[in-house]
């Protein structure tokens, strides 16, 4: 079983977005028993749940709150040996994890670029974020065979 941990700063907006997604995305291709997905924050966890606008959005797209249960977590709670692509939303957060299988979702996906914090009340920013995270992990899927084979 392949093991992938998405990584964002805080743990309640982008990863826990990007695992969501990526689960209902395997879902969809009856694949779920083949990919073990989690996520992590770089630095310290500011909320005990998901962000309330992360989970509207992805509830939004997926008519579940599928991050209803969601616990953000550290790096520090996870073994990263056990995971074998770690896929980070920004450049910065690559320099503190593994460097043979630490990557932005945007550089695995064939792209350049950071995936912006939607932090902040508007909802908008939300919605365009989940689905720039959405568009990129299609385009992984796509490009590889990290999930297939």
């Amino acid at each position: 079983m392949k093991k992938i941990l998405f990584v964002c700063d805080g743990n309640t907006c982008r990863s826990p977005m990007a695992k969501a997604i990526l689960e209902q995305i395997l879902s969809s291709k009856g694949m779920s028993n083949s990919v073990f997905v989690d996520s992590a924050a770089l630095g310290k966890t500011s909320l005990p749940t998901a962000h309330e606008n992360a989970r509207r959005v992805i509830k939004e797209l997926y008519r579940k709150d599928l991050l209803a249960n969601h616990k953000p977590k550290s790096v520090e709670k996870v073994c990263l040996d056990d995971f074998d692509l770690i896929l980070t939303m920004q450049e910065r957060q690559k320099t503190m994890l593994p460097k043979n299988r630490t990557f932005t979702l945007k550089e695995y996906a064939g792209s350049k670029g950071d995936i912006a914090d939607p932090l902040g009340p508007d909802l908008e920013i939300y919605r365009k974020c989940r689905d720039e995270i959405k568009r990129y992990l299609e385009r992984v899927i796509e490009r590889t065979k990290v999930v297939t084979g």
